[in-house]
């Protein structure tokens, strides 16, 4: 027997920086994936405040849908009394997805803000997994591991931990709805079985739809996609609108009505063009820490730059559809009446795989190891911000509803007004969720941003004639307009209640 001797091996490094695509054991891959949804849940679980904001208020009306559903009460038949002039603070009512999220915790706990927020947190951690999957088809899965990393500890993350609202339920069945459409075009079960997976694919985009109603921008990517690539609709277009359709239907027919949102959309192409510039810096929140503004910027140019490779050079290579949902999604928010950094979270995922992708055809025109050094430079970049955020985030929540006055103003309220007398108060869905009694606010910015007269609240309140009028010392709006336009007609407006910031008052129609 002859025996070949040849050159020894090279030794290989006991360790090394994984390339974006290995793929390591499925064990090994979902062990790691777990450990870190379960830390970043954990670290949001440290950093809940017995609070709730009193700024936005969306989280009350959230609420008392649930209670609604509990009680067997119509769904829209909140306390909060809707008026249009007083529109910027509150559509009429509120998608029923985070709604039915609270129901049950709302059933086992009663009003308990701690309760709610640790099953916010749950899905806003569960939101990562979908997301994971996205980047992991792309890049594999330690990518995917960095990507969950980045995201979670990142601000636009964070700033959503420690509050009631439906973004990361919508972030969990968004991706879910997207990884799973782009599972069905990868394995063609659009074409084998259009009928079947259209109309599953369209019930999983209906309930994102459901939870945030911009969730129709699923539906207009899908259909984009369809008649790019087939010059038609196809027959999975058809069975996927239909099933979301039927599910948004029944729920304008049993809960939800979307035309409540119409008088928050603004039909101007200026404004739109202006919103949809201040998106685009607004996806430099990725970057956002409490030490440095100077390295956000540095950190977003150079990563937007990236982007904007990464869309270049992938765009025959890859499926459209995630570019095609952001760009429905920013159109959509293009018209809402003023821009929000949150309302970005959904596309910031996409905007980072761009990224990512852009990197990879950068170190794919450097040399090999400067390539690899590359590669460890993009990792530490995309690290420091979250990391520093992480490290200093405290959240300290403008609270209204726990404070003792405002609780005694709400029994005063239960126990000596009538269930359908209507109070004007500046947070009208905070007070109406705790007094358990009708409430409006009242004008205090028009849409061009200009303040409302005193003359003109005290028209407001002669043609909405409420029972009561609470007057607030520690909210300054009320002290630059309600007062005075109560100063206007004293004789109007007698204290009947009084604490050491609230002062309720029956209102005597002139």
């Amino acid at each position: 027997m002859t025996v070949r001797i040849g050159p020894a091996a090279p030794r290989q490094p006991r360790w090394r920086l994984p390339a974006w695509d290995s793929a390591p054991g499925w064990w090994l891959e979902y062990a790691v994936l777990a450990a870190i949804l379960t830390g970043l849940f954990l670290f949001y679980l440290t950093l809940i405040t017995g609070g709730v904001s009193a700024g936005s208020t969306d989280w009350a009306m959230y609420v008392m849908h649930a209670r609604n559903l509990l009680r067997g009460a119509p769904y829209g038949a909140t306390l909060y009394v809707y008026q249009p002039e007083a529109a910027m603070y509150g559509a009429a009512s509120y998608p029923s997805g985070y709604s039915l999220l609270l129901a049950p915790v709302y059933a086992a706990f009663g009003l308990n803000f701690r309760a709610f927020k640790i099953v916010t947190d749950l899905v806003l951690a569960l939101s990562l997994l979908p997301i994971y999957w996205y980047t992991r088809r792309h890049l594999g899965a330690p990518a995917g591991w960095l990507f969950t990393i980045v995201l979670g500890l990142s601000f636009p993350f964070t700033a959503l931990q420690d509050q009631l609202g439906s973004d990361g339920l919508y972030l969990l069945l968004s991706f879910s709805a997207m990884v799973t459409l782009l599972g069905i075009y990868d394995k063609r079960k659009d074409e084998r079985s259009p009928w079947l997976w259209g109309s599953l694919a369209g019930l999983l985009a209906a309930a994102a739809a459901i939870t945030r109603p911009v969730g129709f921008a699923l539906v207009v990517a899908v259909v984009a996609r369809e008649v790019l690539r087939h010059k038609r609709l196809t027959r999975f277009a058809v069975a996927y609108v239909a099933a979301f359709l039927t599910v948004i239907v029944l729920n304008n027919l049993l809960a939800y009505k979307d035309v409540s949102y119409a008088e928050q959309f603004v039909l101007s192409i200026p404004k739109t063009a202006g919103h949809l510039f201040t998106y685009v810096k607004l996806s430099s929140y990725l970057f956002v820490n409490p030490s440095s503004n100077g390295l956000r910027y540095v950190l977003w140019a150079g990563a937007t730059l990236l982007a904007a490779a990464g869309i270049l050079t992938t765009l025959r290579a890859i499926d459209p559809l995630p570019l095609l949902y952001s760009a429905a999604m920013l159109g959509v928010l293009g018209l809402y009446w003023v821009p929000n950094a949150r309302y970005l979270a959904p596309v910031l995922p996409i905007y980072l795989l761009y990224v990512a992708f852009g990197l990879k055809w950068l170190a794919g025109r450097l040399p090999r190891r400067v390539a690899r050094a590359a590669q460890a430079a993009g990792v530490a970049v995309l690290l420091v911000a979250p990391t520093i955020n992480a490290v200093a985030i405290r959240h300290q929540p403008d609270t209204l509803i726990t404070e003792p006055s405002f609780q005694s103003l709400s029994e005063y309220m239960r126990l000596h007004t009538g269930e359908r007398e209507l109070t004007v108060f500046w947070n009208a869905r905070v007070l109406a969720l705790a007094s358990d009694r009708p409430v409006s606010s009242y004008p205090r910015v028009l849409r061009d941003n200009s303040d409302v007269t005193a003359e003109a609240v005290l028209r407001y309140l002669d043609r909405v004639r409420p029972s009561y009028v609470v007057l607030d010392d520690g909210f300054p709006a009320d002290e630059r307009r309600l007062a005075e336009a109560i100063a206007l007609a004293p004789a109007r407006f007698p204290t009947i209640y009084y604490n050491e910031r609230f002062r309720l008052m029956r209102y005597v129609t002139g």
